[in-house]
């Protein structure tokens, strides 16, 4: 379990509630924190082709979250 999570109650009360903020806020900040990566990989190109490492990012990361799905804490910690 993800450390966060376990001193909490297994309710919907505030149990779940807490969890569901903390998925939310996962994904609200995730472009956040690719941004200054992005923006690196990108640098110099234009158009398309500024995309496609971007896409290659979200991509790895994606399927890293995918294959660490149980241990997702992890992944959060890598970004």
């Amino acid at each position: 379990d993800v450390i966060v999570a376990e001193s909490l109650p297994q309710t919907w009360w505030p149990g779940g509630l807490v969890r569901l903020a903390y998925v939310l806020v996962v994904l609200v900040t995730f472009p956040l924190q690719l941004f200054p990566v992005s923006d690196l990989v990108s640098r110099g190109r234009q158009g398309w082709w500024s995309a496609l490492p971007r896409l290659a990012l979200v991509g790895v990361l994606a399927l890293l979250a995918f294959a660490f799905r149980h241990r997702l804490d992890h992944v959060v910690s890598l970004l």
